[in-house]
């Protein structure tokens, strides 16, 4: 069966479709990072680490990932001199292998057109946003605390955690 548009007609509605650019576009991935939620993060922080293990040893200083199969898989893949996607799975239970092979597909997919030499950069990126954002959170914990601290009679309290602010502040200043 033929359809029943003209060639004019389609060309001009792929013509109006927007275009999505290339994701191996260092702009777009950038922002792409800045804008992922940190579940996302933390699974194309290791996708990065499928595609290159040379570079899992930039992460030794970053925070613990919060979802702990990740940070289990980074644990062992910091563990591993070599890395084998075998060895890891090996690692893991039956119905944990089958992530296993979804992160290094990931990776495959994520990064495929992704220059080598832009990776490390990639993942430093990541691993920032990760610890800004870790920053930020323990640092909305404190002023809840300070403003339940301004509350109380003692003004102790509310000194040490005005200390803590402060110390989560310049290191967040480092980040920014």
């Amino acid at each position: 069966s033929r359809l029943r548009v003209s060639e004019a007609v389609l060309t001009s509605a792929m013509e109006s479709m927007e275009q999505e650019p290339a994701f191996a576009s260092t702009e777009s991935m950038e922002q792409k990072i800045l804008q992922a939620d940190r579940n996302m993060l933390e699974e194309a922080l290791l996708s990065v680490i499928f595609k290159k293990p040379s570079l899992a040893k930039f992460l030794k200083n970053s925070p613990p990932l919060k979802d702990n199969f990740y940070a289990k898989v980074l644990d062992v893949l910091m563990k591993q001199e070599e890395f084998s996607l075998n060895r890891l799975a090996e690692v893991f239970p039956a119905e944990e292998k089958m992530k296993i092979e979804f992160l290094s597909l990931k990776s495959q997919e994520l990064w495929n057109e992704v220059e080598e030499k832009n990776l490390e950069n990639y993942l430093n990126l990541m691993a920032n946003k990760l610890n800004r954002d870790e920053l930020v959170s323990q640092l909305k914990e404190i002023n809840y605390k300070i403003k339940e601290a301004e509350k109380e009679p003692s003004k102790e309290k509310l000194s040490v955690l005005m200390a803590q602010a402060r110390d989560l502040g310049d290191r967040l200043a480092k980040f920014q």
